[in-house]
């Protein structure tokens, strides 16, 4: 994910066009795993865009249940390889900023 890539472990929302990374806000907020690789898309990516209400200036913000749980993410798009393959995720990229999933 990103110009230059940064690799990592996602999650494919196969309900939608989603995909799931998560965010460093995620770890740094104590809301994700510290072994979690995060995303530092700001000032890493080239490519990266953080999509902002006019009125607020603040990310748009999706909440996704599943049957686990919940996860809150911020609208972004950014690159995205898989292998050989290249696409530009325009309004798919999810940043996983919460969650509050249970695997039990």
């Amino acid at each position: 994910v990103g110009t230059p890539g940064q690799k990592f472990s996602v999650v494919a929302d196969t309900g939608s066009n989603s995909l799931i990374v998560p965010s460093c806000l995620c770890v740094q907020a104590g809301k994700c795993s510290q072994a979690t690789r995060c995303f530092v898309g700001h000032d890493r990516s080239s490519t990266f865009h953080l999509f902002l209400a006019k009125s607020t200036r603040k990310p748009f913000e999706e909440l996704l249940t599943f049957g686990s749980g919940q996860i809150a993410g911020v609208i972004a798009r950014d690159t995205v390889r898989v292998g050989n393959l290249s696409t530009t995720m325009n309004d798919g990229l999810l940043l996983m900023v919460d969650k509050a999933l249970n695997f039990n």
